[in-house]
């Protein structure tokens, strides 16, 4: 038995000693492997396809353990920041979603992984503005050139082509996308003349959700509250005019483009205005200054307003 015991003792020591030297070797590997990964980025890809499932899970998480606590951490809040782009304290799918793409996109590269932080509100106002300015021009020029190209279609082509009033204001759409297309790039000239602050924003944030939101929502309430300042020209239509005119050429039946004072009576009454021809003449004579023998569509016009109520001027959807 005694003469086992510094067999066994001298079995244990060497298989220490194996040990100890394996340990000695892992650690030289792994930092072998560090520094080649250190040299060579595309090599990371390599290793993490040969790691299985299990691996790659417990590579995450040392290396969750390491940026968590530590001179890392600092870093670790940094990553965050940037990643958590509405700075609500939690990262979404949609904000990790980014996060990655973007760190493809440098991986892919080959260079350097670089991330842009997060704009700042003073950074998010600026774009709004930026956003909203233009589209106001936009939507002014685009509903004014509508409304009156089409009501110049309508008064003048409709009756000879015999088109609707939807199809003049389809004419009229045509005509202000033309000239949107040859605008546009006054409009934005134009923009850029009023002075408003850059944002100073990067490629990579002008991707990033906020600045896409706050972009979309600039340029929906531009180019609304555009189309509502192009309606301005309704303020000076007459709606009636169109009816008058098919009026007085109904009633002309010489064709001479003159009304006497029985096609003028006709004419009016037409128009739901009975009015006595006595005061009809009375009228006439006060428009045009002189007794008519023969009354115009301008002067048909004039007489057909001097009976109408006057419409305030806030009330401009009565002119529609």
């Amino acid at each position: 038995f005694f003469s086992l015991v510094p067999f066994m003792l001298r079995c244990r020591i060497s298989a220490w000693a194996r040990e100890v030297g394996r340990r000695r070797s892992s650690s030289l590997t792994a930092k072998e492997c560090g520094e080649f990964l250190s040299q060579d980025p595309q090599a990371a890809a390599e290793v993490v396809k040969t790691l299985s499932e299990s691996s790659r899970a417990r590579l995450v998480q040392e290396v969750l353990k390491r940026e968590a606590g530590g001179p890392a951490s600092d870093h670790a809040r940094k990553l965050f920041a940037q990643t958590d782009l509405n700075a609500d304290g939690t990262v979404s799918i949609n904000e990790f979603a980014a996060f990655l793409r973007l760190h493809q996109r440098a991986a892919g590269s080959g260079g350097q992984v670089t991330t842009e932080a997060g704009p700042t509100p003073l950074q998010l106002r600026r774009l709004f503005l930026r956003s909203l300015v233009p589209m106001i021009g936009f939507g002014m020029v685009d509903n004014g050139i509508m409304i009156v190209a089409g009501d110049m279609i309508d008064t003048s082509l409709g009756s000879a082509l015999c088109i609707s009033t939807m199809a003049a204001a389809g004419l009229g759409n045509m005509v202000s996308d033309v000239a949107g297309i040859g605008l546009s790039s006054s409009i934005e000239s134009a923009a850029g003349k009023v002075g408003l602050p850059s944002p100073n924003l990067s490629v990579q944030q002008l991707e990033m959700g906020a600045c896409r939101r706050v972009m979309a929502g600039g340029s929906v309430l531009g180019i609304s509250v555009g189309c509502l300042l192009g309606l301005t020209p309704l303020l000076f239509f007459d709606s009636k005019k169109k009816e008058m005119r098919q009026v007085f050429f109904s009633m002309d039946l010489d064709h001479n483009n003159f009304l006497d004072l029985n096609e003028l009576s006709a004419a009016m009454t037409k128009l739901d205005f009975h009015i006595q021809t006595d005061v009809l003449l009375d009228r006439a004579i006060e428009v045009s200054g002189s007794a008519p023998i023969s009354i115009s569509f301008e002067t048909f016009c004039k007489i057909v307003h001097s009976f109408q109520p006057p419409v305030p001027w806030w009330q401009f959807w009565n002119r529609v």
